[in-house]
């Protein structure tokens, strides 16, 4: 059976949100604030948090690594 041409192939996980997180910031550096930022790019309010703060990444309750704003 041929693949269709119009299916465009993904990898296993979710997309990555970095075109959503790049326009928060511009919109945060424009003076908006983290709730208007998270829900003109369709993000949780939570998200944008994380996204302006900076957020740690933990793995078995072990800091692993800082993502910053």
């Amino acid at each position: 059976m041929l693949a269709s041409s119009r299916r465009v192939k993904k990898g296993p996980g979710r997309r990555p949100l970095s075109a959503k997180r790049q326009r928060f910031m511009e919109l945060r550096a424009r003076g908006w604030s983290v709730r208007a930022a998270a829900r003109e790019v369709g993000v949780s309010r939570s998200s944008g948090t994380s996204w302006a703060s900076g957020h740690k990444t933990y793995r078995n309750g072990v800091v692993v690594g800082f993502v910053p704003p």
